[in-house]
């Protein structure tokens, strides 16, 4: 029986690390019966993953589950040599939902970080990507908004499986 993985981040949480590994290996990858779609990466081995494969924008220019991208890569994947069908993306985490309603057997990944250490990690983002120079602050309102959006994510998904991994 074929296997379809979600990886969904959510951000700071190595996911281009994952991502530029896994873009690295596709050969190996399909040696081993596991397709990974194509997706570029930059100048300083960073991509925002495979996202594309089954995510368009929409006239607001916000991200959706594109049903016909989505059923071709499905087509393509169950047609195919392949065994198990891998995606990566943080962009996947806020069409998460939608996303399985298309793929109700596929398995999320989803990596956990400690909220203070991701709000550093963003701080240290922006000092090195833009200069930023103003003092750091922990915003109270921001601290537990991805473990709030993951709460309500499984309390709704419960017939889906995930993998949740600390970071």
């Amino acid at each position: 029986m074929k296997k379809i993985f979600i990886h969904a981040g959510p951000g700071k949480t190595g996911t281009s690390t994952i991502q530029h590994w896994l873009s690295r290996n596709v050969d190996l990858l399909a040696e081993n019966g596991i397709h990974y779609p194509h997706h570029d990466i930059d100048s300083n081995g960073v991509s925002p993953g495979n996202y594309d494969a089954v995510l368009s924008q929409d006239e607001n220019k916000t991200w959706v589950v594109d049903e016909v991208k989505t059923k071709k890569l499905l087509k393509y994947f169950e047609g195919s040599q392949w065994d198990t069908l891998v995606l990566s993306s943080e962009i996947l985490i806020g069409q998460l939902e939608d996303l399985l309603d298309l793929m109700p057997n596929a398995e999320t990944i989803l990596y956990l970080r400690n909220p203070l250490e991701v709000m550093e990690s963003n701080y240290n983002q922006l000092v090195k990507r833009h200069r930023h120079t103003e003092k750091f602050k922990a915003k109270k309102n921001q601290l537990f908004v991805t473990i709030k959006r993951l709460s309500q994510l499984l309390e709704n998904r419960k017939e889906n499986k995930f993998i949740i991994r600390p970071y």
